[in-house]
């Protein structure tokens, strides 16, 4: 392709992205499949240019304000991921002089809202909350994630899965703290592969297999994960009771439980029971009180926790969106401690870095609930498992909790 309709294809789909009514990622897949005769370095160089755009938008804005023509195409050649001498083909002399001269100017003699490009709103929250770890964490989400699989225990050890990769010529690491996970640089197709489709592997991040992990669900036991979404936690938590129980995957969309039946297929998970809910109130929950050991609550948030994967909610969400959440946030909570039978585990999680989400709702929780006590993350998580015992995860995020026995 040539480079000035490369160029063209990133000003266009910036403009769609940067609209931001819709998550990025839908607004980009939407793209490409408008676009089949893109290969798949164009494709490459577009989604990344994209998300390069979104993570760092104060700052590439700022600096488009000395350059001429239409802004998303000054912000396409500022954040530019492609080869650099094919970008230099699609400009003129002028925008080559440019571009120049933004690339010199040093971050650090900016204000600081253009080195950690993030709205008002979510920075006066996020300082306070991380004090000195707030430049790394600024640092951390300017960068990419990495894929990280979680591998199935019922069929597969990561040791073999590994080897397995590395003949495909896929280099994977172990994840530092999950001792199932490993991790990925780069973006295999991995949908292809035979270790994927037998079931052996699942993508899922680590965090989310730490939450399983917590959750300590054990053989025969009764289980719900109550937001369950499109099962990837469900799927962990019955492999962590080696497919014996009864484990109920909850959700309100019909749409994510469907997702889930293609990897219960591959799973070999035999004792999932997904159930569209209507709400936290369902009838269906409701007789389920005092009888379950476990509950996981991802419960559902400003997902704040994944701007490396989704740059553009910083954008997206408000002040306003926040405080909706934390209402639906503490009706969930409410819910699932009412399935709970004495002596069990309920663990409350959210993928959300801001204490109003986090801390806020367990204190509030623990206040209203004196039959429960708040059993550390850091215990629950050497408790999980004899073979987790050497690693301590420390996430704010998370708030196991117990329900006091009579």
């Amino acid at each position: 392709m040539h480079p000035n309709a490369l160029l063209e294809h990133a000003t266009e789909l910036l403009h769609r992205v940067l609209q931001l009514k819709q998550p990025a990622d839908g607004v980009v897949s939407d793209y490409f499949r408008a676009h089949r005769t893109l290969g798949s370095r164009e494709r490459h160089t577009l989604a990344e240019t994209t998300y390069a755009v979104l993570r760092k938008r104060l700052l590439w804005q700022h600096l488009a304000q000395s350059g001429k023509g239409e802004l998303e195409r000054r912000l396409a050649v500022l954040a530019w991921q492609g080869n650099d001498g094919f970008l230099r083909a699609a400009l003129n002399e002028t925008e080559q002089q440019w571009l120049a001269q933004a690339r010199a100017v040093h971050p650090s003699t900016l204000p600081a809202r253009l080195r950690h490009n993030l709205p008002d709103w979510l920075a006066d929250r996020l300082q306070p909350a991380l004090g000195a770890e707030f430049w790394p964490f600024v640092e951390a989400v300017e960068n990419a994630a990495p894929l990280d699989l979680r591998v199935n225990a019922l069929k597969a050890n990561r040791d073999s899965v590994r080897n397995e990769l590395a003949g495909l010529g896929i280099e994977a690491v172990d994840t530092p703290y999950s001792p199932l996970g490993l991790r990925i640089d780069g973006k295999p197709a991995l949908h292809q592969l035979e270790v994927f489709l037998r079931g052996d592997v699942e993508v899922q991040d680590e965090g989310s297999q730490l939450l399983a992990l917590m959750t300590g669900a054990k053989r025969g036991e009764m289980v719900v994960d109550f937001c369950a979404g499109a099962g990837g936690k469900t799927l962990a938590l019955g492999a962590e009771m080696r497919n014996t129980g009864r484990l109920y995957a909850f959700d309100t969309s019909g749409h994510r439980l469907a997702a889930l039946k293609p990897r219960l297929a591959r799973s070999s998970l035999s004792n999932v029971h997904p159930v569209q809910i209507a709400h936290e109130r369902d009838d269906r929950i409701k007789r389920l009180a005092g009888k379950v050991d476990r509950v996981l609550v991802d419960a559902p948030c400003t997902g704040l926790g994944t701007l490396r994967r989704n740059p553009d909610l910083k954008w997206r969400q408000t002040p306003g969106a926040l405080a909706a959440l934390g209402e639906q946030q503490r009706a969930i909570l409410e819910a699932a401690a009412r399935l709970l039978k004495p002596g069990g585990r309920l663990v409350y999680a959210t993928c959300s870095l801001l204490r109003e989400e986090n801390e806020d709702q367990a204190e509030r929780f623990l206040a209203a609930h004196p039959d429960f006590t708040l059993y550390p993350a850091a215990q629950a998580w050497a408790d999980s498992d004899p073979f987790v015992a050497a690693g301590v995860y420390r996430d704010v995020s998370v708030r196991p909790f117990r329900k006091t026995l009579p």
